[in-house]
């Protein structure tokens, strides 16, 4: 029975359907690039780890129940398989096969060995690749046990083109320091690892992280096909306790470098000897990159500059540059460099360059007056680390110069007349 003190809008509304809240109006696509964009980093963290794109994934799922599909994606677009899950996964994904669709990145931990010849991930991992057609990027990280068997898997059961992006990351800490000691250490092979890498017939990105010592080059990588990509990092280290111009770290990294096509590549970056002459003649051929990035991590003397110095001029369509004499988090020492030597380097930059990364020291007054010169141009960061040379002992601290694109609210210094502006708006530094 109506109740008959009640309005006619008030009956209206009361029998109107309900609309459902508006985060459940938004088309599934556009839920699915909301779940992706939340899920793969931002401003605030651009690089999270696969815990915590997982952990937003499972929040993403519990906002409502239209956004669980999109959630679900997310979640299990990258995951991680481990010896000791190996078996528990593939049963997982052959009892749900409507998860394949969503796996796009797939991560390898060895940890300390592979597990058994039936369950282990020389078995799971060529089964469950199998299963994703959208599977672009494979990420194997391990140490101790030799990565071959693993590699091999694959190529006999499993379909590698669609694969775009591989990253091998092979070390283990201050244990290197004895691999050099003892040969039973070398234990990545080139040979399988380029074979493995040929059959990624879409590869374009490829990265390597590890230690000299661990690569066996007892059997030689015949050079078939220079594996033509986009994106290169070879990350071979050695330790501080080995000589700089070690034989072997050298050959390791020659033998690297003569595997890919690189005239093609884009980017390039790699931890390098800067003296080393395989270096110097593969940054001959590298004549379209657009991003450089070289780290000598053991802190050589600055006259090791001049062979990248003289290439520097050719890398005319180069926006990003990067090369730096530590990894440390501390400033390398200011007055070994030679001011000379560093001025070189400065007005080698291609003018092309818009963000430049020199973390080497330099005085202050140097880097200002180059930065103003090229502020005008096509560069618009310059991170680098100065000093006052004028100190008793100078201390190196980490400096941001930036182009000002757009105003900005500065308050001005006046004069004393107050009819000009002392300030500077060409650039300011962070």
């Amino acid at each position: 029975m109506s109740d008959p003190d009640a309005s006619p809008a008030a009956s209206r509304s009361a029998s109107l359907p309900r609309k459902p809240p508006l985060a459940q109006q938004l088309p599934q696509d556009v839920v699915l690039h909301i779940a992706r964009s939340l899920c793969a980093g931002g401003p605030v963290d651009p690089h999270p780890t696969l815990e915590a794109c997982q952990r937003d994934a499972k929040s993403f799922m519990r906002v409502c129940k239209a956004w669980r599909p999109a959630g679900i994606a997310a979640l299990w677009r990258e995951f991680e398989v481990k010896a000791s899950t190996a078996s528990a996964l593939q049963k997982h994904l052959e009892t749900h096969p409507e998860l394949h669709k969503h796996v796009e990145s797939l991560m390898i931990d060895i940890e300390y060995d592979m597990g058994s010849s039936e369950n282990g991930l020389t078995a799971v991992v060529p089964a469950v690749v199998a299963l994703f057609p959208r599977l672009s990027r494979l990420e194997i990280f391990g140490a101790w046990v030799q990565p071959g068997p693993l590699l091999k898997a694959p190529q006999r059961s499993a379909d590698l083109s669609n694969l775009m992006q591989v990253v091998i990351t092979w070390s283990a800490g201050s244990h290197s320091i004895y691999a050099s000691k003892d040969r039973r250490d070398r234990i990545v092979s080139p040979l399988i690892l380029f074979t493995f890498l040929r059959d990624c017939k879409s590869l374009r990105h490829f990265a390597y992280n590890g230690w000299a010592e661990y690569v066996n080059l007892s059997t030689t990588a015949p050079i078939e096909r220079r594996i033509r990509l986009d994106t290169l990092r070879i990350d071979v280290l050695s330790p501080r306790d080995v000589p700089v111009d070690q034989p072997h770290a050298l050959a390791v990294r020659a033998r690297f470098l003569e595997q890919f096509d690189l005239a093609h590549l884009v980017e390039f970056g790699a931890f390098v000897y800067l003296a080393d002459t395989s270096l110097l003649a593969a940054l001959d051929r590298m004549v379209n990159l657009g991003g450089l990035r070289l780290t000598d991590p053991l802190v050589l003397e600055h006259g090791h500059l001049e062979g990248v110095t003289s290439r520097l001029g050719r890398l005319t369509k180069l926006r990003e540059l990067e090369i730096g004499l530590t990894v440390d988090d501390e400033p390398a020492e200011p007055g070994r460099p030679s001011p000379a030597n560093l001025q070189r380097l400065l007005d080698a930059v291609p003018s092309s360059v818009e963000i430049l990364e020199l973390y080497i020291p330099l005085p202050q007054q140097m880097a200002d007056t180059w930065f103003e010169s090229r502020v005008l141009g096509a560069l618009k960061d310059m991170y680098t680390r100065v000093y006052d040379p004028l100190e008793v002992e100078p201390k190196p601290r980490h400096t941001h110069l930036f182009a000002v694109t757009e105003m900005v609210d500065v308050e001005p210094e006046w004069d004393e007349c107050g009819d000009s502006w002392s300030g500077d708006d060409a650039y300011f530094e962070w």
